[in-house]
């Protein structure tokens, strides 16, 4: 939900803690997120697993969680669960599309997997 919030998350809590009504607003859309998890994960997994290239996407935003920045410039694997792939789109099958196209890039890795069902509904 968050990444459809248009106001400042800062002052919404400001106005909050204050007993202030934060008139939120919020931008038309859908919003959808996949977490890619180590494998193992919940139970033991391995560390320290190179993640694939990340590149810059447009259509689609990734928020780290357990990863680490090695001295190359490359991203690690460093805990459980490792990045939120998400998408902002007019419709929730768009946002559905352009995850799952930027998260193909983990389909030939074995230290990681993902869920391929979010977002479906029946």
């Amino acid at each position: 939900m968050l990444p459809l919030l248009e106001n400042d998350l800062i002052q919404v809590i400001e106005d909050v803690t204050a007993g202030k009504d934060p008139r939120l607003k919020w931008k038309d859309g859908y919003a959808i997120g996949t977490v890619v998890a180590s494998k193992g994960y919940p139970g033991s997994y391995a560390k320290n697993i190179k993640l694939p290239d990340l590149v810059a996407d447009n259509d689609v935003y990734v928020i780290h969680a357990g990863t680490a920045l090695s001295e190359d410039g490359s991203f690690h694997s460093n805990g459980g669960r490792v990045l939120l792939v998400g998408s902002l789109q007019n419709s929730p099958e768009k946002a559905q599309t352009e995850i799952y196209k930027y998260l193909s890039r983990f389909d030939e890795s074995n230290g990681f997997f993902y869920r391929k069902d979010i977002g479906f509904s029946n």
